[in-house]
């Protein structure tokens, strides 16, 4: 062993304080001794559950979020949705095709007592929105131009989300056509 190397067993590294190299002279003064010490690392559980306050009933998650409000969880070196997690570590798996309802409405709310899964159809029918948009489009008797909502004058659009005027729509088609027809004539 050369006099200017760490005198740390079969370390090669040059020496840098008390006779030992950079790295093992840093582990030093951090433990007290030179040796590795690795500590055990903890579980998702653990890692999940320590990130959750339970604030009454809801599970409030506390981490990280998604710009919706959504908790957002680092598992097996990928992102995923909190509360998604939960659910399906705590209950099961989520069937293919439903999403999970938070019937509480809080968003960062991780009970899967408190989430409910469902197709999107009856998840949007039960949000916040949903309920505002229904209110509005059902409301309605009439379109912006003062056309009554009739079934012979009401043409169902978007999956059934929206409403619009037969009338209101042929009048734009026609102006369309119109314009592009004097567009082609004025190119020529």
């Amino acid at each position: 062993m050369d006099e200017r190397t760490c005198t740390v067993d079969g370390c090669e590294k040059p020496m840098w304080a008390r006779r030992m190299c950079s790295m093992h002279y840093a582990r030093f003064r951090k433990t007290g001794s030179t040796e590795l010490v690795r500590r055990p690392q903890p579980t998702s559980e653990q890692r999940f559950f320590a990130k959750v306050e339970q604030s009454g009933d809801c599970w409030l998650w506390m981490a990280s979020t998604s710009w919706g409000g959504y908790g957002i969880f680092r598992c097996e070196a990928r992102n995923v949705v909190a509360h998604r997690w939960c659910y399906e570590f705590l209950v099961a798996p989520i069937p293919d095709g439903l999403h999970l309802d938070h019937l509480c409405k809080v968003r960062a709310c991780v009970n899967p007592r408190h989430l409910d899964p469902v197709p999107q159809a009856v998840n949007n029918r039960r949000s916040e929105a949903g309920r505002v948009n229904a209110e509005r489009l059902g409301g309605a008797t009439h379109c912006q131009r003062e056309h009554e909502f009739t079934p012979e004058n009401t043409r169902i659009i978007h999956g059934g989300r929206h409403r619009q005027c037969k009338t209101c729509h042929s009048a734009a088609v026609r102006a369309r056509r119109a314009r592009l027809r004097e567009e082609a004539a004025t190119a020529l």
